[in-house]
């Protein structure tokens, strides 16, 4: 009975020591998406991708694309989106925003403003990310998703067999010239 007890302190001090870890690493992470962004935006703004790689890259996605960053695109911009809206636009210290992961900033983008900054900042800090993502949702539509009696819409896609390309629009109409892309 002893042993058992004891073995179980040994797992949860270790599990506990891990855990730590792992906050560790996800705040070192926070920071240094903070500072990618910047760093993006700056390579991005001024036209430096040109001076880069082995004659320049055309364009900044051809950057982004590149053998030794192969960034996501979409990752990339809103870390820039991130980064100026926070820092840039709100002065947000980048101490403060890297205490926010990435996504739970890119979560809150679409609601917050200068005036409402330091509400979502909480928000986002202290909300599971469901909860964070419920605020966002009734702020958006002024209902409380919780309480909404909900009418659902069927949403239909084509799918390529080959690729895995997902279309909402009939690719035979697209082929036909009926429905621009």
């Amino acid at each position: 009975m002893t042993k058992n007890i004891i073995l179980q302190q040994k797992k949860s001090k270790k599990a506990f020591k891990i855990h730590q870890e792992i906050i560790s690493l996800k705040e070192t992470a926070a920071s240094a998406f903070v500072l990618m962004g910047q760093r993006l935006n700056e390579i991005k703004e001024k036209n430096l991708y040109r001076f880069l790689g082995d004659g320049g890259y055309e364009t900044f996605e051809s950057y982004l694309a590149s053998p030794e960053l192969q960034f996501d695109r979409r990752k990339a911009y809103y870390l820039i989106q991130i980064y100026k809206t926070f820092c840039e636009d709100f002065k947000i210290d980048k101490e403060e925003v890297s205490k926010i992961y990435w996504t739970t900033l890119r979560q809150i983008l679409p609601v917050v403003n200068k005036e409402n900054c330091s509400e979502w900042l909480n928000k986002a800090k202290t909300l599971s990310r469901n909860d964070l993502n419920m605020e966002i949702k009734q702020i958006q539509s002024g209902i409380d998703p919780r309480k909404c009696n909900h009418e659902w819409n069927e949403k239909i896609y084509w799918q390529c067999k080959k690729c895995g390309e997902r279309s909402y629009v009939d690719p035979d109409q697209i082929q036909q010239n009926k429905i621009p892309r």
